[in-house]
C-alpha cells in the first residue's frame, strides 16, 4: 500500500501511516464511514496513536451535521470515541475537550441519541470522576440536558410504553451521572453554574410528579449535603422539596429523612430552619410542602433522630408554629391534627406541656372538630376527610389523659365537657369509654356536683351511641343506675323530673331496647325503695306508655314487663294488695282487645304459667311444650320476653334473664281455724272468661295459637280451677266444637300452619279436662267421647292423641264410650299397618280385654275385629321385618320396639280368646288359623304362632287352671313311658299295686294331669276278696293294662298317618332329666314391678326408700293395685325375688294374675327398715334397682328426677302425682292424680308419654296396664333386642329340641320330600281340630 492511495479495495489494513497519508474529509461519505468502522473494529486489538484518531475525528465532523442527517453514521462516530477511550490511560485535557466539544455542540434527534451523548459523557469522564478541561462546561450541559429529557418525557403518551420506559432510563442515568459529579468533581464546578444545575433538577421534579424522578432527586441532594455544600440561594427550593417529600407515603420517604437530618447537622441549618418556618407562617408554597413542615417540626420533638435540635427550637415552639397554618387546608389541619395526636401520645412529652400550649392544643381539636360529619358543625370544610378526622380523633381521645387537663384546664371543664358533647356522634368505644371513666372518676353525677342531672343526660346520650360495646354500654348504664341508688328522697324528685321523666318522654319509637330498659329499671327501683311515686301513679303512667299511639313495640314490651316485675316484687314480698291490684291491671290489659298484641301476649305468657298445689300458687319457668308448638311460628325468638331486673343497683347484681318462676306462696289463701283452705282469692273465674273470650273472639294468631298451645298444661292442675267448674265446662265445650268443627276458628291460620297441628293443642286441651269429671253430666261425657271419635281419620299424630283419649275413656266413661266401641275397632283395624300408630292401637286393645264389663256384651262381629287388627299387624310385620342384627344403641332401641309391637300383636290373641265365651270359642278358631297362615305366607310357621296353636287348642273347649299340675317326684312303684307327638308330651304312669293310671299332657301352655282307674278289674277283685282287712288294693296279676296298651285305646285302629306318630322316648336318666327342666319352666308369664312412695318435699334415695307410713292415698291405691299376700310359705306365688321363708324383704307383698300373667308389686313401705344395719337401704334398693319398671308414688310436691334412685337396671319410671283438693284434709285421698312416664331412652310406647290425669277410681287399673307393657318391652330390650321369648315359647322350643333329639332314623328316611321331616318338626300340620272335636 505504500506510496499508492487507497481508494478502494482492502480497507482492513489502514494503519496511523495510512490514516495520517491519506484519510481526508474529501474522501467520499460512504468510504470514509467504511474506514472509520474498520479503524473502530481494529481498536480492539491495535492501539492507534492519539493523532491519527484526532485527525480522523476532525475529519468525520460532518456525520453530526443536519445535511448528513445519518443515525448510524452519528452512532459510529459515539462508538469510536468510547472504544478509543478506553484504549488510552488517560486523555489529555486537549482531547477531553476536543471529544465534549463535539458532545456539546451536535444537537441531538431523539430520547435514544441523547442516551448515546449521555453514554459517552460518562465515559468520557469516567463516570463523572474526571471533569478536567470542562469543568466549566459540564453542569451547563447537564443542566440543559435535564430540561430537555423533561420536555421529550412529557410530549409521550401518558400510558406507560417502550418510549415512556426509556425516557425514565434517561432521566435516571441523568441523575446517577449528576450524583456521581457532585461526589466527586464539584468542588471544581462554578457556584452559578452548579446553581444552574440544582435549579433544573428541582424544575424536573416539581414538574415531573414520578416516584423515580423524586427518589433520584432526593439522591442527589442527599450527595450535595453530604460531599459538597449547598449554595445558599438553593436552599429554599431543596426544602420545598424535602418537605414535600417528607410526607410523602412512598419509600422515598425515609430518604428525605435522611437529607433532613444531614441540613440540620451542615453549617446552614439555622438557614433551613428559618425557611421552614417562613413555609409555616406565609404558606406561599404547596400543600404538601406546609405538611411536610409541620411534620418537621415534630420530627425534632419526638426525638426521632439522632441529633440534637438547636437551641432555639423547643417544645412549646414546636406547638406554636404548627397551629399558625391551621384552617389553610384540611390537609394541613389533618396534619396538625395528627401531630397533636404525636404529642399527646408520649407520655414524657405530655408532663411538659404548659397551660399556654394546652390553650393551642384545646384550640386545634376544636377547630378540627368541624370536619366531622356533626349537626352542630358551624362550617363543614370537606365531606372527604370527616371519617379520617373521626377516626384520628378516637386516637386522640385513646391516648389523652384527662387528667392532664388539671390543673391548667380545671376552669374551663365545663367547656371541655360542651367539646366531647359536640364530637359525641362519632366517638367510638374507646374515647367514650375513657370519658365515662373520666366522669366516675370525677364523680360528675354525684348528687353533689353543681351540674349532676346535665351530666347526666350527657351520659344517657353516651349509652345511646352505637360504637360502645354492650359491655361499655352497660358500664355507663351501670353508672347511670348507681347514681340512682345513691338518691334520697330529697334527690329522687329532682332527678324523677329533670333526667327519668324527660329520657322516658323521649325514647318513642326507639328500637334500642339496652338503653331504654335501664330508665324503666329505675323507675322500678326508686318506687320498690322510696315513697316518692304511689304504686296507682306507676300503673298509671306504664298504661299510659302502653296505649300511646307513639310508643314502639319496644316501650310497649318494657312498659308491660315492668307491670310483671311489679307483680312478681309484690308476690315475692307476700303483699295480697299489691299482688292482687297488679293481677287485675295485667288481666284488664289482657282482656282488652285495644291492648297492644306484644302486651296482650306477655300478659297471657304470665297467667298461662299459674299453677296451684298443697302449698299455694306458684308460677313455672317453662311453658310445656306441645308438638305443634313451632309450627304455630312461636319460636323462641319471635316470642316476647320480660326484661330482667336486678335486685340491687348497690351492690351491681346484675340479672342475665328474668326468671318466671315462683315457689308456692299462700297470697291468694285464705284458711279457717282449722287450718284449711276457705276462700281463695286468685282470679280464676275472670282468667277463664278472658280465656274462654280468646277462643271464642280472638283473631291475632299469635294469641290464639299461644294460648290453645299452653292451656291444656295449666288445665291440667286441677286445684287452680276447681272452684270455676261452671267456665271450666264451657270451655271444654267450646273446645270439643271446634274439634268437631261445629265452631270456627276466630283467627286466619297461616298458610304453613296445617290443621293437624291445630287439632293436637284442641285435642290435648279435651283431655287434660278428664281432671274435672267428677263435675261433668252424662251428656257432656258423652260430648268428650264424640269429639275423639272423628280424630281417628286425621292424620297420624292426632290419631296419636285421640287413641290414648279414647283409651282413658274406657276406664274413666266406660258407659259413654261402650256403645262406640265397635266402630272403633272398625276405625282401628284400618289403621293397624301404620308403624307409629300400631303400638298405640294393640296397646289399647289389651288394655280393653282387661275391662271385662266393658266387652260383656261384645258380639262375634266385634270380636272378629279384634282378632282381625292384631292378625293384620303380624301379616304386615312378616312383610316389612328385616332380620339383619344391628348393634347400634338406636336400631336396638327400634328392634326391641317392633318386637314389643308384635308381642302385644299375639298377647291380643291370647287374651282375648281367653276373654271369649266358653261356647262359643270354637267358632273363632278357623278364622285366626287362617290369618296366621296367611301371616306364614307358605314357610314355616314361627314359634309365636304355634304357641298361639297350643293355647287355643288346649282352651277352647275348657277353662282348665294354668298353673303347672306336673308331679314333683318319680314314684318307683309306677310304670312310665312318655311319648311325644306334635307339640306335646304325653306321660302314662300305671301303678304297680293299685292298679290306677294317670296320664299327663304337657304342652306349650300348661301341663295337664288326669287320673284312670281300670273299673272291671277292680269289680272283680271287690267280689272275691274282703276289702275290711286291707287298705290297699292288690297287685295287678298280669291282666292290668301297660302304659302302650292305655295309649293304644286313643289311637285309630285303621292305623295312623306318619305326620301323626308319636314317638316313644327311651326310659333313660337323660330323657328324666329333659322332662324335669320342662317342668321347672313356669306356665304362667311372670313380672315383677317396684313400688316406690315419696314423701313430702324427699329428693333424697336414702330418705325415700326408707318410708315406712306412707299416706292414705297411696294405701288406697295399692289396695287396687293388687292382692295383699303373705309371703312365708307361698310356694306357689312367684316374688320376683323376694324372700319366703324368713321375712327378710317384709311378710307382705301386692300380687296380681289373670289368665295368662302374673305381676308381683315390690312395695318399698312394706319392706323392712333399719336404720342401725342397714342406713342406705340396700336391702330395698336391690329389688327396686334390679325393677326394669318402678311406680314412683311422688307427693314431694318436686319433679321427681329419673336418676333419683339410679340404677343400671332402671328402664321405665312411671310417676304419679296427687292433684291438690283444696277442701281435703290431710288425711284424705286426691281425687286425680297426674300421670306420666319416664323412660331411658325417648321411646313413644306408653299412654304417658305425655303426662295425664287420671282420677283414683281408675288409676290403679290404668297404672297397672302400663307397667304389665312397660315389663315386657323392658325384656325384649335386655333380651338383645330380638323377638319377645315369653314362657309358652321357651316351653315350645324345649319339646322341639326334644322332639329333634330323638326322631326315629326311618321317618326321616321315608321323607323323600321333606314335607313329612318339616310338619314332624313343627309338631302338627296345623288342622283345623275343631273340625273334628
Amino acid at each position: 500500500m505504500e506510496g499508492t492511495p487507497l481508494v478502494s479495495g482492502d480497507e482492513s489494513s489502514w494503519t496511523d501511516a495510512d490514516i495520517q497519508l491519506y484519510f481526508r474529509s474529501t474522501l467520499p461519505l460512504k468510504k470514509r464511514s467504511a474506514i472509520v468502522r474498520n479503524i473502530y473494529q481494529r481498536l480492539k486489538n491495535y492501539i492507534y496513536s492519539s493523532i491519527s484518531i484526532n485527525l480522523v475525528w476532525n475529519h468525520i465532523q460532518d456525520f453530526f451535521s443536519v445535511r448528513t442527517n445519518n443515525r448510524d453514521l452519528r452512532v459510529l462516530a459515539y462508538n469510536l470515541m468510547e472504544r478509543y477511550i478506553y484504549t488510552q490511560k488517560e486523555l489529555s485535557l486537549m482531547e477531553r475537550y476536543v471529544f465534549f466539544q463535539s458532545i456539546e455542540q451536535n444537537e441531538f434527534h431523539d430520547l435514544a441519541e441523547l442516551r448515546l451523548k449521555l453514554k459517552t459523557s460518562n465515559v468520557l469522564t469516567q463516570e463523572g470522576h474526571k471533569v478536567s478541561g470542562i469543568e466549566n462546561k459540564i453542569c451547563p450541559l447537564l443542566a440543559t440536558w435535564f430540561i430537555q429529557a423533561h420536555q421529550l418525557q412529557t410530549k409521550l403518551p401518558e400510558e406507560r410504553g417502550p418510549l415512556k420506559e426509556e425516557g425514565l432510563l434517561l432521566l435516571a442515568e441523568l441523575f446517577n451521572f449528576s450524583s456521581n459529579l457532585v461526589k466527586f468533581q464539584f468542588y471544581r464546578v462554578p457556584e452559578r453554574h452548579a446553581l444552574l444545575l440544582i435549579n433544573s433538577v428541582v424544575e424536573v421534579c416539581n414538574r415531573t410528579p414520578l416516584t423515580e424522578v423524586v427518589e433520584k432527586t432526593l439522591l442527589l441532594f442527599d450527595a450535595l449535603v453530604r460531599y459538597s455544600s449547598v449554595p445558599g440561594s438553593a436552599v429554599n427550593d431543596m426544602v420545598i422539596i424535602l418537605c414535600s417529600a417528607f410526607v410523602s407515603t412512598f419509600s422515598y420517604s425515609k430518604l428525605a429523612n435522611s437529607v433532613v437530618v444531614n441540613l440540620f447537622q451542615s453549617h446552614i441549618s439555622h438557614i433551613v430552619f428559618e425557611v421552614i418556618v417562613d413555609i409555616l407562617r406565609n404558606l406561599r408554597t404547596n400543600v404538601n410542602a406546609v405538611r411536610g413542615a409541620v411534620r418537621l417540626m415534630r420530627f425534632f420533638v419526638l426525638h426521632e433522630s439522632s441529633i440534637e435540635p438547636m437551641t432555639s427550637f423547643t417544645l412549646s415552639s414546636s406547638i406554636k408554629y404548627t397551629e399558625l397554618p391551621l384552617g389553610y387546608h384540611e390537609n394541613i389541619d389533618f396534619e396538625i391534627l395528627g401531630t397533636v395526636f404525636l404529642y399527646l401520645r408520649n407520655p414524657a412529652i405530655c408532663s411538659q406541656l404548659s397551660s399556654v400550649d394546652w390553650r393551642r392544643i384545646f384550640n386545634i381539636l376544636t377547630f378540627s372538630s368541624s370536619y366531622l360529619p356533626l349537626e352542630l358543625s358551624e362550617s363543614k370544610k370537606s365531606i372527604n376527610y370527616a371519617t379520617a378526622f373521626a377516626n384520628l380523633y378516637d386516637r386522640i381521645l385513646d391516648v389523652l389523659e384527662i387528667d392532664a387537663f388539671t390543673p391548667s384546664f380545671i376552669f374551663f371543664e365545663e367547656n371541655l365537657i360542651r367539646f366531647f358533647y359536640k364530637i359525641l356522634p362519632l366517638l367510638k368505644a374507646p374515647i367514650l369509654k375513657r370519658l365515662v371513666q373520666y366522669i366516675d372518676v370525677c364523680n360528675l353525677t354525684c348528687p353533689s356536683s353543681s351540674y349532676w342531672t346535665t351530666n347526666l343526660s350527657f351520659l344517657y346520650k353516651v349509652s345511646r351511641t352505637d360504637f360502645l360495646s354492650e359491655q361499655d354500654q352497660a358500664n355507663v348504664l351501670k353508672m347511670i343506675q348507681k347514681t340512682c341508688s345513691l338518691l334520697d328522697n330529697h334527690s329522687v324528685p329532682e332527678f324523677y323530673r329533670v333526667f327519668l321523666l324527660p329520657a322516658l318522654n323521649n325514647v318513642d319509637n326507639s328500637k334500642d331496647e339496652g338503653l331504654i330498659a335501664p330508665l324503666y329499671n329505675m323507675l322500678f327501683f326508686i318506687h320498690t325503695n322510696h315513697s316518692f311515686i304511689e304504686l296507682e301513679d306507676i300503673i298509671t303512667l306504664y298504661q299510659q306508655i302502653i296505649h300511646s299511639s307513639n310508643s314502639g313495640n319496644v316501650n310497649v314490651r318494657l312498659a308491660t314487663s315492668s307491670l310483671i316485675r311489679l307483680f312478681y316484687f309484690y308476690f315475692d314480698l307476700k303483699s295480697k294488695k299489691g299482688a292482687a291490684t297488679l293481677l287485675l291491671t295485667l288481666l284488664s290489659l289482657l282482656s282488652k282487645s285495644s291492648s297492644p298484641k306484644l302486651s296482650r301476649l306477655l300478659c297471657l305468657q304470665l297467667f298461662l304459667r299459674f299453677r296451684r298445689n298443697a302449698q299455694g300458687i306458684y308460677l313455672v319457668e317453662y311453658l310445656h311444650e306441645q308438638a305443634a308448638f313451632s309450627d304455630f311460628g312461636l319460636l323462641d325468638e319471635s316470642t316476647p320476653y320480660v326484661y330482667p331486673v336486678s335486685d340491687s343497683f348497690i351492690n351491681d347484681i346484675l340479672v342475665d334473664k328474668h326468671c318466671w318462676e315462683r315457689s308456692p306462696s299462700e297470697i291468694f289463701d285464705e284458711k279457717d281455724e282449722s287450718g284449711k283452705v276457705s276462700v281463695f282469692t286468685f282470679p280464676a273465674t275472670l282468667l277463664l272468661n278472658v280465656y274462654r273470650d280468646i277462643v271464642l273472639m280472638e283473631t291475632e294468631w299469635n294469641m290464639f295459637s299461644c294460648f290453645i298451645a299452653h292451656f291444656p298444661d295449666q288445665l291440667s292442675n286441677r286445684s287452680l280451677f276447681i272452684q270455676s267448674i261452671l267456665q271450666i265446662r264451657e270451655l271444654v265445650n267450646i273446645f270439643c266444637e271446634l274439634i268437631s268443627e261445629r265452631l270456627a276458628l276466630p283467627a286466619a291460620v297461616p298458610e304453613d300452619v296445617r290443621k293437624a297441628h291445630i287439632m293436637i293443642p284442641l285435642l290435648q286441651g279435651a283431655l287434660m279436662s278428664f281432671g274435672y269429671l267428677d263435675h261433668f253430666t252424662r251428656a257432656e261425657k258423652d260430648e268428650l267421647v264424640n269429639a275423639f271419635l272423628p280424630g281417628l281419620e286425621k292424620r297420624n299424630e292426632v290419631c296419636h292423641i285421640c287413641i290414648h283419649a279414647l283409651l282413658l275413656c274406657c276406664y274413666e266413661m266406660p258407659v259413654s264410650i261402650s256403645k262406640h266401641l265397635p266402630a272403633i275397632l272398625t276405625r282401628l283395624s284400618r289403621l293397624i299397618t301404620k308403624s307409629d300408630l300400631s303400638v298405640h292401637i294393640l296397646e289399647f286393645l289389651s288394655s280393653l280385654a282387661r275391662l271385662p264389663d266393658l266387652i260383656a256384651n261384645f258380639t262375634d262381629a266385634d270380636f272378629r275385629q279384634v282378632f282381625g287388627v292384631s292378625l293384620k299387624y303380624i301379616q304386615h310385620y312378616n312383610v316389612t321385618k328385616d332380620g339383619r342384627p344391628q348393634t347400634d344403641d338406636n336400631v336396638v332401641i327400634k328392634q326391641s320396639y317392633s318386637s314389643y309391637v308384635l308381642a302385644l300383636a299375639y298377647s291380643i290373641l291370647q287374651v282375648w280368646f281367653l276373654s271369649v265365651r266358653i261356647n262359643e270359642r270354637k267358632k273363632f278358631v278357623p278364622w285366626i288359623l287362617r290369618g296366621l297362615s296367611l301371616a306364614a305366607e307358605g314357610q314355616p310357621l314361627d314359634d309365636l304362632s304355634l304357641v298361639q296353636y297350643d293355647m287355643m287348642q288346649r282352651f277352647c273347649y275348657s277353662n282348665s287352671d294354668i298353673h303347672n299340675q306336673a308331679p314333683s317326684g318319680i314314684d318307683p312303684h309306677m310304670d312310665s313311658q312318655t311319648w311325644i307327638r306334635g307339640n306335646s308330651l304325653f306321660t302314662v304312669n300305671v301303678s304297680k299295686n293299685l292298679n290306677y293310671m294317670q296320664a299327663l299332657v304337657r304342652r306349650p301352655s300348661g301341663t295337664t294331669q288326669y287320673t284312670f282307674r281300670n273299673m272291671a278289674y277292680l269289680r272283680s277283685w271287690m267280689l272275691g276278696e274282703d276289702l275290711s282287712s286291707s287298705n290297699d288294693l292288690p297287685s295287678h296279676n298280669g291282666f292290668a293294662p301297660t302304659p302302650s296298651s292305655f295309649l293304644s285305646h286313643f289311637l285309630d285302629p285303621q292305623g295312623i298317618s306318619v305326620n301323626g306318630h308319636p314317638i316313644l322316648l327311651p326310659d333313660n336318666d337323660s330323657v328324666r332329666r329333659a322332662i324335669s327342666v320342662f317342668d321347672r319352666v313356669p306356665v304362667i308369664e311372670s313380672l315383677k314391678a317396684g313400688v316406690v312412695y315419696v314423701g313430702y318435699q324427699q329428693t333424697a334415695e336414702a330418705d325415700i326408700l326408707a318410708n315406712t307410713d306412707p299416706s292414705h292415698g297411696f294405701k288406697e291405691f295399692l289396695n287396687g293395685l293388687g292382692v295383699f299376700k303373705e309371703l312365708k310359705g307361698s310356694k306357689e306365688l312367684y316374688t320376683g325375688g323376694l324372700d319366703r321363708e324368713h321375712n327378710i324383704d317384709g311378710e307382705f307383698a301386692y300380687y296380681w294374675r289373670d289368665k295368662v300373667t302374673q305381676l308381683v308389686f315390690h312395695c318399698t313401705t312394706l319392706m323392712p327398715t333399719s336404720f342401725e344395719r342397714d342406713p342406705s337401704c340396700t336391702m330395698k334398693k336391690r329389688h327396686i334397682g334390679n325393677d326394669f319398671v318402678n311406680i314412683i308414688f311422688n307427693e314431694s310436691g318436686l319433679v321427681y328426677d329419673f336418676d333419683t334412685i339410679p340404677s343400671q337396671f332402671s328402664f321405665v319410671n312411671i310417676v304419679i302425682s296427687p292433684e291438690f283438693e283444696p277442701g281435703n284434709s290431710s288425711n284424705e285421698s286426691a281425687k286425680f292424680y297426674k300421670v306420666e312416664a319416664q323412660t331411658k331412652y325417648d321411646i313413644d310406647f306408653s299412654l304417658f308419654n305425655s303426662h295425664k290425669v287420671v282420677s283414683l277410681k281408675s288409676l290403679p287399673a290404668v297404672v297397672r296396664d302400663v307397667t304389665l307393657n312397660a315389663a315386657v318391652f323392658s325384656h325384649i330390650y335386655h333380651q338383645g333386642a330380638g323377638d319377645y321369648v315369653s314362657i309358652w315359647t321357651e316351653r315350645l322350643r324345649q319339646l322341639k329340641r326334644l322332639r329333634e333329639r330323638f326322631l326315629p332314623a326311618r321317618l326321616i328316611e321315608e321323607d323323600h320330600d321333606g314335607q313329612m321331616q318339616m310338619k314332624i318338626i313343627n309338631g302338627t300340620n296345623f288342622s283345623d281340630f275343631t273340625s273334628y272335636l
